[in-house]
């Protein structure tokens, strides 16, 4: 079928939500891909096209490139919005690499241009041999079943028309069409991964066997396939599974910890975004063993094995900078990262003590008092318990859970002497008893 036809075929058959007459935005370098992308749309009058341009300033012929583009959207009366991005200062701050933080930039870009715009989609120049690359750069990276499937023709409002296509077809495409483009002279050099696979793996793959790109690529479809039959099964165990809480998530796998399958299941629960294939592995080892406190530090949570259940919460620790001072035992509500903080004084004394709750005798109370985390080597003399115990142990005893446990916090006098742990128990030198001429509440919701 000739290029044009496949391409329409491509966009009636797989992209049918961009019709009627919906305004695309073209993400368009200035190479031979975005420049075929650009001139085929051109093509279609049905569409309400712009275009959309990224200088990183990486490369000497940068700006060459930025004029270009502009230029020809100039003469053929196409929007055009471009930006100039320090890349290197960005990737520098943010401590990422130069790919990763050009690919952030570029798409924070584009989004701002169809918010403000009301462009309903982004298109994209990405292609067959592109998705290869990516199946091979990921195996390589030993990658699990996610990483492998090639890159897919829609991503949320991103599409990939040319994705089916491969690279000498839309070549062959601009020559024929005497489409002009600029070269990427950055693509010949084999400085990152990526190109070497380009430049070098592929094509002895292509001496071997022609079809490789094709075969790779169908791979990737159907490993995609079967992922989403795998996941549709296991999502309907998600309830039983999961439970929410206000400050983390539990995964309870412990029926399955002896099934072959466990590592299906946990790589559905947590999948590889935010841990990669090896600690996924290592995860799931540490939990078939009931290695409790063993914990894993992803990109957005920390996973922490504990007894049957794989806790999930932020990475940042929302407790590490608590440190209140309270100067005054008044009645007083204060907000945490953990919770609420409830404080009350009465000169009467409770008829029942409630669970959860610390009470104590005012008067034994050296102020000002502190509320921190607890750390190791933090002990206490728990009310009904002979004797000091660290608070690691007294949690440990408790069968505190390796989230809860890291969670807890602990109130000291202005003598550092901890009087109470929250949630748990007081000090018993500072309980109340019959003698108790007023009390103080606190707790934790």
């Amino acid at each position: 079928m000739h290029f044009k036809k496949r391409f329409i075929h491509t966009l009636n058959t797989d992209f049918p939500a961009i019709y009627p007459s919906k305004t695309i935005l073209l993400a368009v370098s200035g190479g031979v891909d975005s420049m075929v992308l650009l001139h085929l749309f051109q093509s279609l009058p049905q569409f309400s096209i712009a275009v959309a341009h990224c200088n990183y300033k990486l490369r000497a012929e940068s700006d060459t490139d930025a004029t270009f583009i502009k230029s020809h959207c100039q003469k053929k009366e196409i929007p055009y919005f471009e930006k100039v991005f320090e890349t290197i200062e960005e990737s520098n701050k943010a401590k990422t690499g130069i790919q990763e933080t050009a690919r952030k930039l570029r798409y924070s870009f584009f989004n701002e241009v169809c918010a403000t715009n009301q462009f309903c989609y982004i298109a994209t120049a990405h292609h067959q041999n592109d998705s290869a690359e990516t199946i091979l750069f990921n195996l390589t990276r030993g990658s699990g079943s996610k990483g492998i499937q090639g890159i897919p023709p829609i991503t949320n409002n991103i599409l990939r028309p040319l994705i089916n296509f491969s690279k000498t077809d839309i070549q062959s495409y601009a020559q024929l069409n005497k489409i002009d483009f600029r070269e990427d002279s950055s693509n010949r050099k084999n400085d990152y991964s990526r190109n070497k696979i380009r430049n070098m793996v592929i094509p002895i793959l292509n001496e071997i066997n022609p079809q490789v790109l094709n075969h790779i690529t169908q791979l990737g479809k159907q490993i995609s396939l079967m992922d989403k039959y795998i996941n549709d099964q296991l999502s309907k165990s998600n309830v039983e599974v999961i439970q929410s809480f206000e400050s983390h998530r539990e995964i309870n796998l412990s029926s399955h910890k002896a099934s072959e399958f466990l590592s299906l299941y946990i790589n559905h629960f947590i999948g590889h975004h935010d841990l990669s294939f090896s600690q996924i592995q290592n995860l799931i080892e540490a939990y078939r063993c009931g290695k409790s406190g063993v914990r894993f530090l992803g990109k957005q949570n920390i996973y922490i094995v504990s007894r049957d259940v794989i806790i999930i919460q932020q990475t940042l620790d929302p407790i590490d900078n608590i440190n209140i001072q309270i100067e005054e035992l008044l009645n007083q509500i204060i907000q945490t990262q953990v919770g609420t903080i409830h404080i009350s004084t009465s000169k009467e004394i409770p008829p029942t003590f409630e669970e959860g709750k610390l009470y104590f005798d005012t008067s034994k109370i050296k102020l000002p008092i502190t509320i921190r985390r607890w750390k190791s080597g933090d002990t206490f003399s728990p009310l009904g318990l002979n004797g000091n115990k660290t608070v690691s142990d007294f949690l440990t005893n408790k069968k505190i859970n390796s989230f809860q446990k890291s969670s807890t916090l602990i109130i000291e006098d202005c003598t550092g002497i901890l009087i109470g742990l929250v949630g748990f128990q007081v000090h018993n030198n500072y309980k109340v008893d019959t003698n108790s001429s007023s009390v103080t509440c606190l707790s934790l919701n």
